[in-house]
């Protein structure tokens, strides 16, 4: 008995960079599970198993004037601070600073270093006593500023 098989050439990219090559046979008929030889991974697999791979170090310091910072506290500050890596891929480090000066009033402010001497500012003032509420909004508009700084780099070559 003959199986009906089909020879055919796989060539992977990643990018414009061919990753791997060569030929392959695969059986023609539908009742035969491929095993894990002989599926080819996509283009978007590769990709995506490079970037879980990829480790991105950034450090976080959270630090305070006039107050002490509970554990509490500086956890969600640096949970915070650790999803702007979603807007800017390059941050090296992200500082925290909380600021009870008055009685009834809080600052945060947040400064974030990015390769290339880029420094990004935020700061966010409450009169109430509430620093998680002013981390929220330090958050907000680091991530505007960050989208915004995206934006403009992606499109310097065709400016809208």
């Amino acid at each position: 008995m003959e199986l009906d098989v089909e020879i055919r050439r796989v060539v992977v990219f990643v990018g414009r960079k061919i990753v791997r090559t060569g030929r392959e046979t695969v059986p023609t008929g539908h009742d035969v599970v491929p095993t894990g030889r002989d599926i080819v991974p996509t283009e978007r697999d590769i990709v995506r198993k490079a970037l879980e791979q990829k480790e991105q170090h950034v450090l976080v310091t959270v630090s305070a004037r006039h107050m002490d910072v509970t554990p509490a506290l500086k956890t969600f500050a640096e949970e915070k601070a650790g999803k702007l890596m979603r807007y800017h891929d390059r941050i090296q480090e992200i500082e925290v600073i909380l600021d009870s000066g008055k009685k009834e009033q809080m600052r945060v402010e947040m400064i974030v270093n990015a390769e290339h001497k880029q420094m990004f500012f935020a700061h966010h003032d409450s009169d109430s006593a509430d620093a998680y509420a002013c981390i929220d909004g330090c958050v907000d508009k680091l991530e505007r500023q960050l989208s915004d700084h995206h934006k403009k780099v992606k499109n310097r070559k065709h400016p809208g």
